[in-house]
Formats: structure tokens, C-alpha cells, sequence
């Protein structure tokens, strides 16, 4: 239900054309088909009765998908609204992607706000040439001494620490000689809290030759921990199109384009990431900060989650679902859904 912007984990998927021969271990449940080329179609959900979601309501759209445990999961097409007489439609499924039975919105809003919730991050505090890291909720908070610097006297620096508190990072501006006092080019800084050590300082605005970013400092640019390795960075407008958001390397440098205005993306676990767009969706090996999958869904791409050691990917128009396998970047498609006519 969340799109990219303004928010750094979401959801997301589609058919294989990529990587690994591997199979899945023994102990994982079986693929409810074999894998399906990118080349084959999906076969349309065929009329059933009972539990079923209307078809002007899956043309809808994707609205909601959550899982319910490690052998169901709930998946609702409509507008998303939570209002009084909204127009939605859910469905329960197994690990196969077969439906087992209907489920109302209401019930299914109510599950979702009683498990939403997300442990706090740290909170990350910079006044003058100190930065105070504290864990939420609990003792512990770190101090941190940064490099002198004159900086942008609207946009101080800014960052984010790593839930283990092992890594902090920070968006640092530095003046650029000769051009005012507004112009600056921004940094990415790593430190290593336990140390109290800047690990790396990295120019932002020239990660990407093709997805330029980090240089307009009206703009707001975001940053959250994937692991203790990895940052998701984005840069976007608070009301417009503009959005880039990228993984990044903090210590070497590197990075990784991920979506832009048009896509969504959602991470999935510290190990992987995923991008979707239409029909196209790729899965990202965040450690080796390489694509490992890219596939193409039968219909628009919702939805995309983790469950168990796959991800779940729901897409509309006609509605389905497909799992994939992030370890052999496997597509499997789930069984067709049940449509009302």
C-alpha cells in the first residue's frame, strides 16, 4: 500500500529471467508449479463460487497484503480505503498462493494496525561538532565528535544510526569555494560507534552518472540502515516527481540505482531488496550490491513481502500472486484466484 516516497521499506514481483540453477533446500514447502519462463503466460482465473473477489474490485487495484503466520497470508484488491463503504475485497491463501477462504476488510484492517507496529530507530541528534546517539526506549546513548566544517546554515547535518547501533550515518554539507554561501556539496559520512571513528567520507552527487542526485539542497534526502552494511538512500520533493533512491556502499563508495518515481521498492530483509514497476520487478542482493532476478508479473505488480524464505508477490488486473525464491531467484506462480463475476 505504500508507494517508494517518503517511505524506506514498502512492498513487491513477476516471472524469471535471470540467475542461479540452484535448487531450495528439502525442508522447504514445494513450488506449487515448476518454474514458469518469462516467455509463458499466465492462464486468467477461471469462475468459481464462494470465496472470491469480484473483478470489477481486482481491477481495482492492490491494496493490502500481510502475512498470517508462516502458512497463510491475506491479500485485498479494491481502492485501499478504510472509509465506511469502501470498495475491497480479501482473500486468504495458503503457501501454495491457493485460496482458502474470504476475509472482510474490516477484519483485516484490524489485524494490520495490531501488528504494524515497528520497533523505533535510534534517535541521532547533531549540535555543533557533537552527535548523540541513543537507542529508543532504553539507556546507552553514544557521543560522537565530527570534523569541523562550515555548513549549510538552513540544512546542519543529518543521519541515521544502524538498529544495532554499530554504524551511524550522516549527510554532511560542505561549502563550494567561490560559489556564496548557499552552495554546497553534499557528503555521506560513516562512523563506527563503538570506536567514536569516522570510517569513510563520500561525495554524494557523483554515486551515479545516469541517476544524479544529492545536489539540490532544496530537496530532501533520506537515509535508513539495511543491515550494518548497506544504506538506502533517497532524494525526493515533498510535493512533485522527483525521487531517486539508491543503495549505497557507505565505506567504498559504490552504489546501486533502485527505483525513481514511477517504481516502488521495499526491503524485504537486510540481505534483499525489491523494485517494482508495472509489470518489471528486480530483486537486489543487498550484501553483493548486484541484481540477482529480474522478472515480469502477468498483470501490475502490487505488492511484494516476505514470507518464510520467499517473497510473496501480488499483482491485479487480473489478480494473482506469484512466490519467488531470493536464493535461486526462482519465480513460481500461485494457483489462480477465485473472481466473482
Amino acid at each position: 500500500m505504500s508507494t517508494a516516497r517518503g517511505a524506506l521499506a514498502g512492498i513487491v514481483v513477476g516471472l524469471f529471467a535471470a540467475c542461479s540453477s540452484r535448487k531450495a533446500p528439502e525442508d522447504r514447502p514445494p513450488p506449487v508449479a515448476p518454474p514458469v519462463r518469462a516467455e509463458a503466460a499466465v492462464a486468467p482465473a477461471p469462475k468459481v463460487t464462494g470465496a472470491c473477489v469480484p473483478k470489477a474490485v481486482g481491477d481495482l487495484g492492490v491494496a493490502y497484503a500481510r502475512t498470517d503466520g508462516a502458512t497463510l497470508a491475506t491479500v485485498c484488491f479494491g481502492t485501499g480505503d478504510e472509509a465506511p463503504g469502501a470498495t475491497n475485497a480479501c482473500l486468504q491463501i495458503d503457501r501454495e498462493g491457493k485460496a482458502t477462504a474470504g476475509r472482510s476488510w474490516e477484519d483485516a484492517m484490524v489485524a494490520f494496525h495490531a501488528t504494524s507496529a515497528t520497533a523505533a530507530p535510534p534517535t541521532v541528534t547533531v549540535q555543533d561538532r557533537e552527535v548523540t546517539v541513543c537507542p529508543a526506549g532504553r539507556p546507552g546513548c553514544v557521543h560522537v565528535q565530527i570534523p569541523p566544517v562550515k555548513f549549510h546554515p538552513n540544512r546542519p547535518p543529518h543521519g541515521v544510526a544502524s538498529a544495532s547501533m554499530k554504524r551511524l550515518f550522516l549527510f554532511v554539507p560542505e561549502p563550494i569555494p567561490g560559489r556564496g554561501a548557499t552552495a554546497f556539496t553534499w557528503y555521506g559520512d560513516t562512523y563506527d560507534l563503538k570506536a567514536g571513528k569516522r570510517l569513510a567520507h563520500v561525495r554524494l552527487d557523483t554515486l551515479l552518472a545516469d541517476h544524479p542526485a544529492f545536489s539540490n539542497t532544496f530537496h530532501v534526502f533520506e537515509a535508513s540502515w539495511v543491515g550494518d552494511g548497506r544504506v538506502l538512500l533517497t532524494d525526493h520533493i515533498d510535493v512533485g516527481p522527483e525521487f531517486e533512491a539508491m543503495l549505497l556502499d557507505p565505506i567504498e563508495g559504490k552504489a546501486l540505482f533502485l527505483a525513481d518515481q514511477a517504481s516502488q521498492l521495499s526491503v524485504i530483509d537486510p540481505t534483499t531488496i525489491v523494485s517494482f514497476r508495472g509489470t518489471q520487478l528486480q530483486v537486489v542482493d543487498a550484501p553483493a550490491l548486484r541484481v540477482i532476478g529480474t522478472f515480469t508479473a502477468a498483470s501490475e505488480i502490487g505488492a511484494a513481502i516476505p514470507w518464510l524464505d520467499r517473497i510473496l508477490v501480488v499483482h491485479a488486473r487480473p489478480p494473482g500472486t506469484l512466490q519467488i525464491d531470493p536464493k535461486t531467484a526462482t519465480a513460481y506462480t500461485g494457483a489462480p484466484l477465485p473472481l466473482c463475476w
